[in-house]
């Protein structure tokens, strides 16, 4: 049975009914990410909900992140919502001029 999920913080939402384990902040995302990221052989990475695989973790991440939690990223500057940490990184680089410290 999967636990309804709706966290909000100014960054970080979820909302889904997909996951089977409730989710809270981004520690827990980390945790749930880790628990799924799997190595299948040396230098393969597997996703531990579908047969996803690539050979770097974070790709995975991005993988799972997309497509097997909603997750919503919100601009602290703007309005702008993405499904990915990556894809906020990219915006906020691109639209005001983030660099990462």
């Amino acid at each position: 049975m999967a636990f309804e999920i709706n966290v909000c913080e100014p960054w970080l939402c979820i909302n889904s009914s997909r996951v089977p384990v409730a989710i809270h902040g981004m520690e827990n995302l980390e945790l749930f990410l880790a628990a799924n990221i799997h190595e299948v052989t040396p230098g393969l990475l597997k996703c531990g909900l579908c047969d996803y695989t690539y050979n770097r973790r974070n790709n995975v991440a991005r993988h799972i992140e997309a497509n097997h939690v909603d997750i919503t990223f919100h601009c602290d500057m703007c309005t702008k919502v993405t499904p990915t940490r990556h894809a906020m990184y990219y915006h906020k680089k691109k639209a005001h001029s983030f660099k990462e410290l």
